[in-house]
């Protein structure tokens, strides 16, 4: 299954959203620190990036924009999850894949987590051929 690298800075929700991929059979690596996410990326090499809009030390706007203005990132599918109603205004600004309004049930979050990582398989198999 995937690889996911979640950004939340609200701890039960990080614990609650593992769980839900954990169950799913997908691995993942979690932070509550914004300021390593590029490394995270980097060294994890992540099939998608959950990341929450608003967090304590920084703006999930800025990461999300900062990954799909690099090279070596910008391939990478991000999910923008907040419970403000901007995340879908700010999702097409920034141009992430998806986005979702917390709260949000299991089947949304793994349905589309899988859309995602489907669409990213498809399109890198597209780009072999």
């Amino acid at each position: 299954m995937a690889k996911i690298l979640i950004v939340d800075d609200d701890r039960e929700f990080l614990e609650s959203m593992t769980t839900i991929l954990e169950d799913e059979g997908h691995s993942y690596i979690a932070t509550a620190d914004s300021k390593t996410v590029e490394k995270k990326v980097r060294s994890y090499r992540p099939n998608l990036v959950i990341l929450d809009l608003f967090l304590k030390d920084d703006n999930g706007k800025n990461i999300a924009a900062d990954l799909k203005k690099t090279f070596d990132t910008k391939s990478i599918p991000i999910l923008l999850v907040s419970c403000s109603d901007k995340v879908e205004k700010i999702s097409r600004q920034i141009f992430v894949e998806g986005y979702l309004h917390k709260p949000f049930s299991s089947r949304e979050l793994t349905n589309l987590v899988s859309s995602l990582v489907i669409k990213k398989a498809d399109d890198q198999s597209t780009l072999m051929v």
